[in-house]
Formats: C-alpha cells, sequence, structure tokens
C-alpha cells in the first residue's frame, strides 16, 4: 500500500495544544465580554446555498466563496463571514425579538491568497456581534465600547500593544464626495478607495490614486481639504473633544447634508459609554470598502504594528437584511479578528507558552501507592486543580522531564515513606523546591499557592 504524504492546504493551520491553549483563552475572554454587554450566542450551518451567500458585497466578495458539489451541481457553499448568516436568520425567524443582540464565533473559509504574516488565512475563525433591529447612534457607540471592553481584557493598550479604534460614517463620506462636486452614486466607492489609503500611502499616494481615476485638479484639490488640520499621527488626535473639533470645521461645508453630520451624535455615545479618550479616533477618510455600509463604520489597528492590519472592523448596513424578506432591518455590529489577534499576541509576545493546562501531575510508583495516588488525584480534581497522574511506573526522572516539557507547574510525589504517613511531596517545576506536607494541606494549600501565581 503506498504512503499518503501528511499535508495540508496552504492557507489552513493544524493548531497544536502550544497554540490551542492561548486561542481557547483568547475566545473565553470575548465571550464573557459578549455575555456582559447582554448578547446571546448563535450558530449556523458551515455551508448556504450559494444565492444566499453571492450578491452581498458584489463581484469582489463572490470570488472569495467555496463552491460545494452536491448531486452533480454547485448549488451549495462554504460561508465566507457571519453577516450574511445572520441576514438570512433574522428574514428567516421573524419571531426573535428585536433588538436581537446576537454573538457567533465558528469557522469561515474564504478562496484568498493566504498572508501569514498579516494573520490572513483560507480557513479561519470569525467571531461577531452584532445588534439587530434598531437604529440610531446607541447601537453603534455600544459596538465600539464592546470593542474597546475587549481589547483591553486581551492585554492590548500600552507602548507597543496600543490599539486605536477608527471611526468614521459612510454619510459622512458621501457628503465630502458631493461637496467636492462629485454626484456620489457610481463615484463614490472608486474615490472613498482612493482616500482610505492615506494611512499607507500619505497626502500623495492619495492624490496620485484620485489623478489615476481623471478626476479634474479643482476637484481633487477640494478633496484633499480632507486631510487639512488633521495629524498624521493617529495617536496625536484621538478622543472626543478632537474629534468634534474637526467634525466642526465640516459642518460649514456639509451644512447642506444633515446626515453626514451625524457622526457629532456617535461621538458623544461613545464618551457616554466611557470608552477611554485615547483608545479612540475619528478618521474622516475610512471607508472600509463601502459596499454595503449604510452609516458609522470602524475598526481597530496597533499603530506600532501596521503590517498586522485591522483587529476588528464593522459598522452598520441597514439595506442587507432586506434582502431576503419584505422590509428592511437595521443593524449593526462588528467582527473580532481572532486569528489577527493571535498573530499580534504572538509577536509581541504576549502568549504563554504552556502545552497543557495541567497543574498537577502525580507521579505515578507503581502498585505498592497506586491507590493512594489515584485518592490524591480524586481529591485534587474535586478541588478544581487541573490534574492528571503519570500513566506508566517509570523511573521519577522521566516523569519530571515530562513535566518540565508541557510547563506543568507542580509534581505530587508519593512514595511508600509519604503513603504510608498519609503525607505529599510537592516539588515546583521552575524553581526545584520541594515541600513535605499532608494530605489535606496539600490539596489546599496547593490551590491558594497556584492561585497566588496565576497558574
Amino acid at each position: 500500500m503506498d504512503k499518503i504524504k501528511p499535508r495540508i492546504f496552504k492557507g489552513t493551520r493544524d493548531f497544536l495544544p502550544r497554540m490551542m491553549i492561548p486561542r481557547e483563552d483568547i475566545i473565553d475572554t470575548i465571550r464573557r465580554s459578549f455575555s456582559r454587554y447582554g448578547f446571546s450566542p448563535l450558530s449556523t450551518p458551515a455551508f448556504e446555498f450559494i444565492e444566499i451567500l453571492t450578491g452581498k458585497s458584489g463581484s469582489e466578495a463572490d470570488k472569495l466563496i467555496y463552491p460545494l458539489s452536491y448531486r452533480g451541481g454547485k448549488t451549495l457553499a462554504l460561508h465566507y463571514d457571519l453577516t450574511v448568516p445572520l441576514a438570512r436568520v433574522m428574514a428567516q425567524y421573524a419571531e426573535l425579538p428585536r433588538p436581537f443582540k446576537r454573538y457567533q464565533i465558528q469557522p469561515v473559509w474564504r478562496a484568498d491568497r493566504p498572508q501569514i504574516r498579516q494573520g490572513r488565512f483560507r480557513e479561519f475563525v470569525q467571531c461577531d456581534a452584532d445588534i439587530v433591529g434598531v437604529g440610531g447612534a446607541l447601537a453603534d457607540a455600544e459596538i465600539i465600547a464592546l470593542t474597546a471592553d475587549i481589547l483591553g481584557r486581551l492585554g492590548f493598550g500600552i507602548g507597543e500593544r496600543k490599539y486605536l479604534i477608527l471611526v468614521n460614517d459612510r454619510r459622512f463620506l458621501a457628503g465630502v464626495v458631493a461637496w467636492a462636486g462629485i454626484y456620489p452614486g457610481q463615484w463614490l466607492a472608486p474615490v472613498c478607495r482612493a482616500l482610505d489609503k492615506y494611512d499607507r500611502a500619505g497626502i500623495e499616494g492619495v492624490r496620485e490614486e484620485l489623478t489615476a481615476l481623471k478626476l479634474e485638479v479643482r476637484i481633487i484639490d477640494r478633496l484633499m481639504r480632507v486631510f487639512e488640520d488633521v495629524p498624521a499621527d493617529l495617536r496625536a488626535r484621538s478622543g472626543y473633544a478632537k474629534a468634534k473639533d474637526l467634525l466642526d470645521n465640516w459642518a460649514d461645508q456639509l451644512d447642506f447634508d444633515e446626515e453626514a453630520l451625524e457622526l457629532g451624535g456617535l461621538f458623544d455615545a461613545i464618551a457616554g459609554f466611557g470608552v477611554p479618550d485615547n483608545t479612540w479616533v475619528f478618521t474622516p477618510w475610512l471607508s472600509r470598502g463601502l459596499d454595503y455600509y449604510t452609516g458609522p463604520i470602524f475598526e481597530s489597528v496597533l499603530p506600532a504594528e501596521p503590517h498586522i492590519g485591522s483587529l476588528t472592523g464593522g459598522g452598520r448596513y441597514d439595506d442587507l437584511i432586506g434582502r431576503f424578506g419584505t422590509q428592511d432591518i437595521p443593524a449593526t455590529g462588528t467582527t473580532i479578528g481572532i486569528d489577527r489577534i493571535f498573530t499580534a499576541m504572538e509577536q509581541l509576545g504576549m502568549l504563554g507558552k504552556s502545552s497543557c493546562r495541567t497543574q498537577v501531575l502525580v507521579a505515578n510508583f507503581g502498585d505498592q501507592t497506586l491507590r493512594f495516588e489515584l485518592n490524591v488525584v480524586a481529591e485534587f480534581r474535586n478541588a478544581g486543580l487541573a490534574t492528571e497522574i503519570y500513566l506508566e511506573p517509570v523511573k521519577l526522572a522521566k516523569q519530571f522531564r515530562y513535566a518540565d516539557k508541557l510547563g506543568i507547574p507542580v509534581v505530587a510525589v508519593i512514595g511508600p515513606d509519604e503513603a504510608s504517613k498519609g503525607l505529599v511531596k510537592l516539588k515546583w517545576m521552575d524553581t526545584g523546591v520541594e515541600e513535605i506536607v499532608s494530605r489535606t494541606r496539600a490539596v489546599y494549600g496547593l490551590k491558594e499557592k497556584l492561585a497566588m501565581r496565576g497558574e
């Protein structure tokens, strides 16, 4: 029989325990934040009818789809995000309460070129939170507050770990384009894609992009007004006061378009939720693709690590759900990029190095002491300690090497002498310190010490 070469498809990954443990910790932190904010879990099938997935964001998004053959036809496809399945659910289950606050954590698949260093893969876990059934700035601001809460709890916020949530509004961009003398229509998306390159290409790069669109020089000059009085450094213009000042500078130019200035209400709500001033910034050129966003848009970045891209991103999409039903239903939400976040934390040295969750390894001396050892294992586990027993009575040195390799902090040694006296020897693997304690003290004292050490 021919041997099969073990391999995986490019853009996918195996997650060994040393990676899965911090990933699970990240997901658990995010899930707890979702619950604190009143979001409920939702799960949908990995694949949908292909007509459900096509048409959300135009032909570019349609190219991301992995079709599935079913009974000779390509009627199904793997979902490439979780927003379209949510829209389908809302149209299909009219009895769901509104506002409906849901979170969803599931794998998605995209037929896209992987970019490993940026944390971009063909298969990845998407983590969404959305509020459906209510318009207005309060819902958008709550999504932003949720984002800040999650990133802060994951350990971002200081030095190289400093994050910023970029905030803008699709209606503001439409107002700017109209003010510059361009009928938004078909021009809105290409013009805003050019403006969106400012943080990467600078003013001259944006001007080159606009020139390539064959726009008149006078129109380009007016569009450049977006960047006037705006410091190039994101961190130099973060917070409520600076956001209001920038918007006020546009009030006279955009007084013909009340919707373009509704960002002020969003800024008020963000401040009201207590989102720290140094964590969010009004970014007048942010566009995020604009294919289906209808209002506020936002994403979070690490200014010190620009190659990572956005850690989170989302906005308001009031027209999408109506494509699956008889009426439009307002909605807003964000995607928390777990793979991007994991990549950033890995590159910034924010992840632990443990390959297991075991806190205590009970050494195995064989039949003479096994009953006593198993009783201690049960007592440790009943007390809430993650415990395992070495499954073979091999030399003690080999059992210590096993604990050391996996990062298990403590080995409980119960030889014949200890067992006869009801004692347990505890060896701390990082220091080599040993202590002999009573069986009862071993259980409750160990739990206390591990908690103090954060293990």
